[in-house]
């Protein structure tokens, strides 16, 4: 059921402008998160324990108590998708996933990416060709409204 918390528990969205606060910090930032996704006791403590992972692996744990507005846009970028990527979804939306970030963190995204989600569902919006050809095991291509597989 589309409506139902279950269903809204098993999926992320990362778009390409992420919906960060400026004036919070990326702690404050997954405080609000546990709150938005109802995460108590252990699941929360793993939900945080996961970020920091994250947070080292994409460089961005000397910035998680510095306020938002403070990160450039690949910094913006790397704090929501380290936020969604920690609640393990098993449909993971990415739209332009990797366009904000230098050359080496996309090398690490798609590495991630790659290693992280095996079992889940990945669905990329994306118009480099070279990180499509790296992740991709099903390509479709939209053209005038229709859609082909390629």
């Amino acid at each position: 059921e589309l409506n139902s918390q279950e269903y809204k528990k098993d999926m992320a969205y990362v778009p390409a402008n992420p919906i960060v606060f400026d004036e919070l910090t990326g702690v404050e930032h997954i405080g609000l998160f546990c709150d938005l996704w109802n995460k108590e006791g252990a699941e929360k403590k793993r939900y945080i324990q996961r970020v920091y992972e994250l947070a080292e692996k994409f460089c961005l744990k000397a910035f998680m108590k510095e306020k938002v507005r403070t990160y450039s846009l690949g910094t913006r970028y790397k704090l929501f998708f380290i936020l969604m990527a920690a609640r393990e979804p098993r449909l993971l939306l990415l739209d332009e996933p990797l366009t904000s970030l230098d050359f080496s963190m996309q090398q690490k995204a798609v590495s991630f990416l790659k290693e992280s989600f095996p079992e889940s569902i990945v669905i990329m919006s994306s118009h480099q060709k070279e990180f499509i050809e790296q992740l991709a095991t099903v390509k479709y291509k939209i053209t005038n409204r229709d859609i082909v597989q390629v």
